[in-house]
């Protein structure tokens, strides 16, 4: 039966006409194969590319390793979390931190650092548990991150208090009347007190550069006294350099030509103004030169609790230490290898016969700690701000282990583009896959 089946198809086969095939039939249908292959992969890599930024997008835990909170015993974090966008909103006044990162007051204990968030936001990091706060602080200039390039907000070396440019007129571009109430608020973080040191002037003044002595008793700052209702400063007489002892609340003008970086003060009271060079200067003292060499013009400086100075020298971005009571004697730290001379630097503390500074690289920034021989050690890692001359740590805590505080649990922002374009991302897998599927069966059902 069956040969004769195929004696018949046989016989019906040699009777039909050929059909004709044009040769280039069979090429044309590789050709749009190819291409629909081709198709098919570039809208799968561009589907993954989309939906891994979706995922970038997300915020990660690692709450496995997560410590417990030491309150007894704050810490600097090792790692610092980038901050997501969309945490704080912006008016014409200022702005206004999401609810699940905003502090209630500015009672949030031992802080860690502080940093800028966009424009006019301050982020505080907690020394006990490592949680972020956006901190409202009342009459804060918000512009001063963008006016000035060194510190308007400082923490103090223990982490407890917060000193910041108090400026108000600015925020409604109008003067407060004569004289104008302006100068440095000093938050106590552990009760949210706010203690006002007005310095009055018809259109208010700009503190930049603040700078805590190590024993917390004295602030060093240049002071702008502002001319014009919109904050604008003429003249040279009104760029000042002051020492304020905030044990008697005495403001003392400074023997020395304001610098283009903040000054620097000991645990005497000591002033180290940065300039064409370093000078100092005492009460009672005439000032002294102690780095003249232009080629050696430091950006900053920083003195130990026993009166040593250091300074981050510009030709090399290499830390010098003045030796106590020793003028014009300065030795440079050897660079260490993993640190390259372009490499922003500015020096914030002494960690012993170490020398603490923070380096921005294309990672954020970075405190890393030089010995006199050059060994270094990186303490923390991931600062990321909009100004890293703006960052302030709690540098008493330095001595201090850091501590592996996990990253905090930001909340989902729908409002991100990467989100959506993760989905659509995600829709396009799905509706290739399906379209892969369904054209595998139309193909058997041919067959």
């Amino acid at each position: 039966m069956n040969q004769q089946l195929h004696d018949l198809l046989h016989d019906i086969g040699d009777e039909q006409e050929a059909v004709y095939v044009e040769p280039a039939t069979y090429a044309r249908g590789r050709r749009a194969q190819r291409r629909s292959v081709i198709t098919a992969v570039a809208l799968g890599v561009a589907a993954l590319a989309a939906l891994a930024a979706g995922v970038s997008a997300m915020p990660l835990s690692d709450r496995a390793n997560d410590p417990v909170g030491d309150p007894d015993h704050p810490a600097l974090p090792s790692r610092v979390y980038a901050v997501p966008e969309g945490l704080v909103n912006f008016h014409e006044y200022g702005s206004v931190w999401d609810e699940s990162v905003r502090a209630n007051s500015l009672a949030i204990g031992p802080t860690s650092l502080v940093f800028p968030v966009s424009t006019d936001a301050v982020m505080a990091v907690s020394a006990t548990d490592g949680s972020y706060r956006g901190l409202d602080l009342p009459g804060f200039d918000g512009d001063a991150f963008l006016r000035f390039m060194d510190a308007v907000v400082a923490l103090s070396p223990d982490g407890t208090r917060l000193a910041y440019t108090w400026n108000p007129s600015v925020m409604t571009n109008e003067p407060l009347g004569t004289p104008a109430r302006s100068g440095i608020r000093v938050a106590n973080l552990e009760t949210g007190e706010v203690e006002s040191l007005a310095m009055p002037s018809e259109f208010g003044v700009f503190a930049h550069g603040l700078a805590w002595s190590p024993n917390s008793r004295y602030l060093a700052y240049n002071l702008w006294t502002s001319t014009t209702a919109a904050g604008s400063i003429r003249g040279a007489r009104n760029f000042t350099v002051e020492r304020l002892d905030l044990s008697t609340g005495d403001r003392v003008q400074v023997d020395l030509t304001s610098g283009e970086v903040a000054p620097a003060v000991s645990s005497k009271g000591e002033v180290a103004v940065i300039g064409d060079g370093v000078r100092t200067w005492l009460p009672g003292r005439s000032p002294e030169i102690r780095l003249a060499h232009p080629a050696r013009i430091a950006h900053t400086a920083t003195w130990s609790p026993d009166g040593r100075l250091a300074t981050g020298a510009s030709d090399s971005n290499r830390p010098y230490v003045v030796r106590a009571g020793l003028p014009g004697d300065m030795s440079p730290r050897p660079l260490p290898a993993d640190i390259d001379r372009q490499t922003s630097t500015r020096v914030v503390a002494w960690i012993g016969d170490e020398v603490a500074v923070l380096r921005h690289t294309d990672r954020g920034s970075e405190v890393t700690a030089i010995g006199p021989s050059g060994e270094s050690r990186t303490m923390i890692t991931g600062i990321r701000a909009d100004g890293y001359g703006h960052v302030s740590i709690a540098t008493g805590l330095l001595s201090e282990p850091t501590r592996d505080f996990s990253q905090p649990d930001w909340p989902f922002d729908w409002s991100q583009p990467r989100i959506w374009l993760g989905a659509l991302g995600l829709l396009a897998l799905l509706w290739i896959a399906g379209t892969f599927v369904g054209r595998r069966r139309e193909l058997r059902g041919q067959w």
